[in-house]
């Protein structure tokens, strides 16, 4: 792209492409329909559409971006809570352009640079998606202490003040979190992620969905460590025996991560479990840090991602069944079909009906066809997916097909109608994660998924 080029004259890819390759590091993957550009394997940005990039921007510069270059520019409702703007390539300034993607890479080049030095210990990123915790098709398990009827999904109350966090770096200061407090908890996690997965994967959907859970008590199971105003750390005990941390890449390797995991597996002792664990990639600082406080492997878990360029081949019903969108009447059906298949293998005890209601339907932004209904002829509820929309991608939280029709082909076909619902809604990729208590890695790569990432599941007897 040269300074010559005219206002409302399309900017051709062609000179996209050659701008974006000539800074540092820089180079193009992807396919010929949709390529994309990457500092190493950290996102710059990517095609997706003849006539629109997504390009990767810093929260804390795209207002300005959208300010100065307003018609250039746009910010669709599923990339709001994400470092990502969309350039319009009919009617883009190419100044406006490079701009954007001067910032893409100055801001992956810094974490690329950052995460080759980084000999420091990080604390374990925090993966929560209604499912991807991040492990949403797993069901996360409990302790296996019977808890009261009350408290039977997530974690007791405790009652009296927040335990004192020791060992904190002078300066800062800690409370407890509120929901106004979810914005910049995901500012901290999608920092983090960047750094260890090379582009964020929460979004403020997922956050708020869990924290909206009846049971839980954000007050009694929550911290965030501050440096002045700015939130810079923070530690979740999402339930009994399942923490979340996560820590700005500018502040680790100073013990604040130490610091939360002493402060975690003191709140769970207190309120009254026996263990508590985490999930980490597989190889990484994070596993190193939590083997040495003395975590202990449960379990490996995979992301398996549906590429996008790979064709869904249709994949047809028995005859007699169907899948169709959720109503409301179906909703309780659909709670104790799901709950009853994940406790087949799930140590954990039941959800209940509330909390479930606020990870799927009472998740913000649902729709009807978040969740899908697979029918018998008569009417029957044997199968159920709950599929949305993270930033471009669309994610399978959970599956399930009742036991007495399984066998039968129903999962794959499943499985494709959630991928299709999620491309036709606007979905690049599809995603989803396992692990090896459940035994379906081989389903899923029948399918045409392949694995993106292995993390293992770590937990300490407290």
């Amino acid at each position: 792209m040269t300074p010559t080029h005219a206002y409302g004259e399309r900017v051709r890819l062609e000179e996209v492409s050659r701008y974006a390759e000539s800074l540092p590091r820089v180079k193009r993957k992807g396919t010929a329909s949709r390529p994309a550009w990457y500092v190493d394997d950290r996102l710059v940005m990517r095609l997706h559409d003849p006539d629109t990039l997504v390009i990767r921007v810093p929260l804390s510069e795209r207002e300005s971006l959208l300010e100065r270059y307003p018609d250039c520019f746009g910010v669709p409702p599923r990339m709001e809570a994400h470092h990502k703007v969309e350039a319009y390539l009919h009617r883009a300034e190419p100044a406006a352009v490079r701009t954007a993607i001067d910032l893409a890479w100055e801001m992956q080049h810094y974490e690329a640079r950052l995460a080759e030095r980084a000999s420091e210990v990080r604390c374990p990123t925090s993966r929560r998606l209604a499912g991807r915790t991040r492990n949403p098709l797993i069901a996360w398990s409990a302790s296996a202490r019977k808890r009261s009827t009350r408290h039977r999904q997530g974690l007791p109350h405790r009652i009296g003040p927040m335990h004192p966090i020791d060992n904190l770096p002078a300066g800062l200061t800690t409370r407890a979190l509120t929901l106004d407090d979810a914005p910049a908890v995901l500012s901290v996690i999608a920092a983090e992620e960047v750094v260890d997965l090379g582009e964020p994967e929460m979004t403020l959907e997922d956050v708020v969905a869990d924290w909206r859970r009846p049971s839980y008590d954000i007050t009694a199971s929550t911290v965030g460590v501050f440096d002045g105003d700015r939130l810079v750390a923070y530690g979740d005990l999402s339930d009994a025996d399942v923490a979340y941390t996560a820590v700005l890449p500018s502040y680790q390797g100073r013990g604040i991560g130490t610091a939360l995991a002493r402060w975690l597996q003191a709140t769970a002792r207190a309120a009254g479990s026996t263990r508590i664990g985490t999930q980490v990639p597989q190889g990484s600082a994070a596993e190193r840090l939590m083997r040495d406080l003395g975590y202990e492997e449960r379990w490996t878990a995979w992301d398996l991602e549906l590429p996008p360029d790979r064709e869904i081949s249709a994949r047809p019903l028995p005859e007699g069944f169907t899948i169709r969108d959720d109503a409301e009447a179906d909703r309780e059906s659909a709670w104790k079909l799901i709950e009853d298949c994940f406790l087949e293998w799930s140590e954990r005890e039941r959800m209940s009906m509330a909390d479930f209601g606020a990870k799927v339907w009472g998740r913000p932004g649902f729709e009807p066809w978040n969740l899908r209904l697979l029918t018998t002829a008569d009417g029957d509820v044997v199968g159920a997916t709950h599929v949305f929309l993270a930033g471009d991608g669309g994610y399978v939280a959970r599956i399930a097909v009742r036991p007495d029709h399984r066998g039968r082909g129903l999962a794959p076909a499943m499985l494709v109608d959630a991928f299709r619902l999620a491309r036709e809604h606007g979905a690049v990729r599809c995603y989803l994660s396992t692990d090896t208590r459940a035994g379906a890695r081989g389903l899923y790569e029948k399918v045409g998924m392949e694995v993106a990432s292995t993390w293992v599941n770590l937990a300490v007897t407290l």
